[in-house]
């Protein structure tokens, strides 16, 4: 699916995130050199940077799964995420998403996000059932953890695919999913055992890589296709040629490279007095 031409102003953002999704790659990779021995701060600094590293064409998707939620609270929530802002939220069990601001009305005049929430729903089902299965010894029988995280796409104009997994226990992240190179990192203790059980299961590492390599790639397209259009008619008369950027629109692909640079060499230097 090919998007309209962009303007200039454009052109130089994506440049900014085909570099920053090299140096989220990279970002990943030291957190996997890392392992244990960087603890818990940097890990969740190297993970930060490179969430904010990718630009606006992402789409990302987070999710709690509380397989013993209480009466009246849904075990399972989902926000979907474009350009950081929600547009979409989603209870499992309630057959419904919600949908939020112009992109989210425009979205639900559209079959997407019904696709979107019928792939989704079944994925958490099956890890509800991962985390309740006694016998895979994630946690004891009457305290299965309350699992949280992440699916983040981004959108790559030359067709390629790829994206990443965050899960985490008790908001501390233990788990990577490169699903472009289908590499597991895992970052604490638990995390080891949880990529033990998802791993050794072959339709769950199929639904973990399938998901952000083919059906969020589409999703993602569509959305955008959509989203571009309402920001041409929600376009106010100020921003037309005559009009200076702001700093945020102004960004250089070399302001980019810079920042992906300096956050690199910074991790590095302390990684390098951990390891």
């Amino acid at each position: 699916m090919r998007l309209a031409p962009r303007q200039p102003c454009e052109r130089e953002s994506r440049a900014g995130s085909l570099q920053s999704g090299v140096a989220c790659r990279i970002l990943v990779t030291m957190a996997r050199t890392a392992g244990f021995k960087a603890g818990p701060v940097l890990l969740e600094l190297l993970l930060w940077l490179c969430d904010t590293l990718v630009d606006s064409y992402s789409l990302r998707y987070n999710f709690t799964i509380n397989p013993k939620a209480g009466l009246g609270h849904p075990w399972c929530e989902v926000q979907g995420q474009i350009h950081g802002n929600m547009f979409l939220y989603y209870q499992c069990g309630s057959r419904k998403a919600k949908l939020f601001g112009p992109l989210g009305m425009k979205v639900n005049s559209t079959k997407t996000w019904e696709r979107q929430m019928e792939t989704l729903n079944y994925l958490m089902e099956e890890l509800k059932k991962k985390l309740l299965d006694v016998k895979a010894g994630i946690f004891t029988k009457n305290a299965p953890p309350t699992l949280q995280g992440r699916m983040m796409c981004p959108w790559k104009e030359d067709g390629r695919s790829g994206g990443f997994w965050w899960l985490s226990f008790s908001g501390q992240i233990c788990l990577l999913f490169d699903a472009k190179s289908r590499n597991w990192t895992v970052l604490r203790s638990e995390g080891g055992v949880l990529k033990e059980t998802l791993d050794s299961d072959r339709e769950m590492t199929g639904l973990l890589t399938r998901i952000p390599n083919g059906d969020c790639k589409s999703w993602l397209g569509q959305v955008l296709e959509i989203w571009k259009r309402t920001l041409e008619m929600t376009a106010a008369p100020s921003t037309g040629p005559g009009t200076p950027r702001s700093q945020a629109t102004a960004l250089t692909p070399g302001s980019w490279i810079l920042g992906s640079v300096l956050a690199s060499s910074v991790c590095l230097r302390i990684l390098g007095q951990v390891l």
